[in-house]
């Protein structure tokens, strides 16, 4: 699964999604962070997520985040068997 986050406060963002990808017990394989000086900040994260959670539920446990401000969560390939695809665009503002 990968996750796009921008967000309005990179290192709280930071902070916050990583003790989640723990706490959720997610593998995490790649993470991006670009900071824009329009005070956002890009955050890009490749976890290995048990198959049973839905990208829906994504919105739901990073949308509490208060500097969090958009989220977009798609499965790849390998995540899913060969052939499917699947994503969720959520604008928190």
């Amino acid at each position: 699964m990968v996750i796009d986050i921008a967000t309005l406060d990179i290192c709280d963002s930071i902070s916050r999604v990583l003790a989640d990808v723990q706490r959720f017990g997610w593998k995490l394989t790649e993470i991006a962070a670009v900071a824009s000086p329009a005070s956002r900040a890009e955050l890009k994260l490749a976890v290995s997520a048990p198959a049973h959670v839905e990208l829906v539920h994504i919105r739901d446990r990073l949308a509490r985040h208060p500097s969090i401000v958009d989220v977009q969560a798609r499965l790849v390939a390998s995540d899913s068997g060969p052939g499917s695809s699947s994503a969720l665009n959520i604008d928190l503002c």
